[in-house]
């Protein structure tokens, strides 16, 4: 979904902002986007209509996340920890519930590490992904704020080698290229900036 997001925060901006994408924003978007693509398209990648309600939920939540990232909004006066809290803690309120009645989890066989883990990572990661991600949004424009964020599945991807032992191979070298490509464009100066 965060690709996704990342690509509808660039085209919203246009219209509500006013900030009309420049063909280095939509080829640093492209690149990245790119090399997102080039990830996810390894073996095991099936499409089939049984899944395209989950395709159609993640199309709109990326939607309607890059129209919050990109909606004109006025400064509510908590500090960016108390926000981030509050903001997750809502998004998520629905999710749990939701979560119980579709999934049918056993929790009496989480372990007490299963569950510090699940706290670990609702509180940490979590919140400090919403903070760095609401800190590039106040200070970048959308389109250079979203390409930047194309990095995410890429971290999680050369991770996973040393972790969890997987290879890295030539096409995830080429997507860590494309897309590394597209970020340093998006991030980088006009010739003509000061």
């Amino acid at each position: 979904m965060s690709t996704q997001c990342r690509a509808w925060a660039t085209l919203l901006a246009w219209p509500m902002l006013g900030l009309r994408p420049t063909l280095r924003s939509v080829t640093a978007l492209i690149l990245g986007l790119g090399g997102v693509g080039v990830l996810l398209a390894g073996p095991g990648l099936a499409l089939g209509a049984e899944k395209l309600p989950g395709v159609g939920l993640a199309l709109g939540a990326a939607v309607l996340f890059a129209f919050g990232t990109v909606a004109p909004r006025s400064t509510i006066p908590l500090s960016p920890v108390a926000l981030t809290a509050w903001q997750v803690g809502l998004g998520c309120l629905p999710m749990v519930p939701l979560g119980l009645l579709f999934e049918k989890p056993d929790l009496g066989a989480l372990s007490p590490l299963g569950w510090a883990s699940l706290a670990y990572m609702t509180a940490v990661p979590m919140g400090i992904c919403y903070l760095g991600w609401f800190a590039a949004t106040k200070r970048l424009p959308p389109a250079t704020a979203s390409t930047s964020m194309l990095l995410v599945p890429l971290v999680g991807v050369i991770s996973a080698a040393p972790i969890l032992g997987e290879r890295l191979g030539a096409r995830e070298g080429f997507a860590l290229a494309l897309t590394l490509g597209g970020v340093a464009l998006a991030v980088r100066k006009p010739l003509n900036a000061n």
